[in-house]
């Protein structure tokens, strides 16, 4: 194991935290117990990957009943939380029709971004949406939290309803492979949903908040 894990615990403890109860899966983080592991076992723990994005790490753990094993996690590379924004334009919902190299498929999806560490979330969520759709946001409110995937992914995500304007720009991110840029009234939203043509998690969770959010306020 690198220096990378014992750097990461002095920057971000509260990511190896143990003080949560009893029956949980707590991390060892004993510079011994670790190369001991890894000696016995021939694994290596640790930082396995890191980029500009994220952190692949393998923890040494000891499991509720007792037993130790290890547990792989992605963290984000950022302190900062990642921004999901649901823009908004009159009774439609703007969506990027994306195509995802992990399902090497086209999903119909809104603008999602990492968090940068010098922008605030709010300047992130303008930043994300302008990127990737070219509208800039008159209007922001947060709409909650979620945690895409619980059982690998550390990483939180800030959701907000962006209202914008409807003098949209050409958008500047040349890396994302977006097909194209719609504008998908409510109603028709919600039959794409119940059809299962919109399956993009963020998604979903952005329009569940949005309208529970819409009819609770109601």
């Amino acid at each position: 194991m690198d220096q990378r894990y014992y750097q990461l615990i002095e920057e971000r403890p509260e990511l190896f935290s143990n003080k949560i109860g009893d029956s949980t899966v707590k991390i060892i983080i004993d510079p011994n117990d670790i190369r001991d592991f890894e000696i016995e076992n021939n694994v290596v723990l640790g930082v396995i990957y890191q980029d500009q994005y994220i952190i692949l790490l393998k923890d040494l753990v000891t499991h509720p009943n007792g037993k130790r094993g290890t547990y792989i996690r992605i963290i984000s590379a950022t302190r900062n939380s990642g921004v999901v924004i649901l823009p908004i334009l009159d009774d439609c919902i703007i969506f990027l029709k994306h195509f995802r190299h992990s399902t090497r498929s086209y999903h119909y999806e809104i603008p999602r971004g990492f968090g940068s560490d010098d922008l605030s979330v709010e300047e992130n969520a303008a930043k994300e949406l302008f990127e990737e759709t070219g509208y800039s946001i008159r209007e922001l409110r947060f709409l909650g939290r979620v945690h895409p995937d619980t059982g690998l992914l550390s990483t939180q995500a800030n959701v907000y309803a962006a209202y914008v304007d409807v003098n949209a720009q050409s958008a500047t991110d040349e890396e994302e492979a977006v097909c194209s840029i719609e504008l998908i009234k409510m109603e028709a939203v919600k039959q794409m949903v119940a059809s299962g043509e919109i399956t993009d998690g963020y998604s979903l969770s952005a329009l569940a908040l949005y309208w529970a959010n819409k009819e609770y306020n109601h």
